[in-house]
């Protein structure tokens, strides 16, 4: 893979994100799939579902003091809408 080849994927990743307004997706094979197709690249079901497998263990999205974070964040976000009545038109 080139340097190029990997410019266009996080490219491809990040439209992906602003489309769906989010700076997370999910580690999911249809959104691995989505990004390979949008800069014309292919991989097989079986092989990406192999590569996440093998890979989700070293993502820092996967890590423990992260998944406590966002939680705890999701947590104090909550309360504060219920406390504040506050409602926003994305929830």
């Amino acid at each position: 893979m080139t340097i190029k080849e990997i410019r266009q994927g996080i490219n491809a990743f990040t439209l992906m994100e602003k489309h769906v307004k989010t700076t997370n997706l999910p580690l999911k094979e249809n959104i691995i799939l989505e990004a390979f197709h949008l800069i014309n690249k292919t991989a097989s079901l079986e092989l990406i579902r192999q590569w996440i497998k093998k890979n989700r263990p070293y993502l820092e999205c996967e890590k423990k003091a992260r998944k406590d974070f966002e939680r705890h964040v999701r947590t104090v976000e909550r309360d504060l809408k219920k406390e504040k009545q506050m409602d926003y038109p994305d929830d």
